[in-house]
This record gives C-alpha cells, structure tokens and sequence, in this order.
C-alpha cells in the first residue's frame, strides 16, 4: 500500500495541511524522510473523507460558516457607518436570504441543522 506524507495529502485533497494534521491526529503513521509522517493513502483517504467514525465530517460547513459570519459582521458595520436605516435593512434582508440558501445546502450535505450564523441587529433610532 502506498505511503502519502500531509503535504501530499493536502495537494491531493485541496485542504490545507494544518486541517491534515488535524484529521489525522489520531492516525499511526511512519516516520519518512526529513521528519514526515507517512500514512497508509487509503486509509488516511477514507479518514480524511469520512472521519475516524465513518461519518461524513462538516469542516467544510463550518469554514463556509465562519467565513458567513465574518462577511455579515464587516459589512453590517461598513452599512451601520454609511448608509441610512432603510438601506442597511434591505442590504440585511437579502444577506439573511444567501445565508438561508447557504444553510439549505449545508442541510443538504449532512442532513442536520447548520449552525445559526450571528446576525447583527439594526437599531431604529
């Protein structure tokens, strides 16, 4: 069975090698050249993609999530700071709607709930 190290299981998968390591905390691995931890390639594979469980993991879900939540907050402040209430409510309204579709997705992927995304409350003065 072919070895792969974290930095060939990153390139092959398009995840970052940081979220490698972290899949594959709890997999034996064998030491390689310069210090690099090699991994059976269908079994890191499989727990890459299906978690040590066997169950399909949401870290992709919750990227998209966090990253949702930090494009809501940066332009709810930049709307909070230039425009008047009535357009930050329809700027708002249409960002809770992608955030709707997005979590339908999400629902989608792993057949549960998505975690509820922050959204910031417009004050009427």
């Amino acid at each position: 069975m072919k070895r792969v190290s974290q930095i060939e299981l990153a390139e092959l998968t398009q995840k970052d090698r940081k979220t490698i390591r972290y899949l594959l905390a709890n997999l034996k691995s064998e030491p390689g050249p310069r210090g690099a931890k090699l991994y059976p390639s269908s079994l890191a594979l499989e727990t890459i993609y299906l978690g040590s469980e066997g169950a399909i993991t949401n870290t992709e879900v919750d990227d998209v999530n966090r990253a949702v939540d930090m494009v809501f907050k940066a332009v709810a402040g930049t709307c909070k700071a230039n425009l008047s209430v009535e357009h930050c409510n329809e700027v708002f309204s249409e960002m809770r709607r992608c955030a709707d579709r997005i979590r339908q997705k999400a629902d989608e992927v792993d057949g549960s709930s998505a975690s509820a995304l922050n959204r910031p409350a417009l004050r009427t003065p």
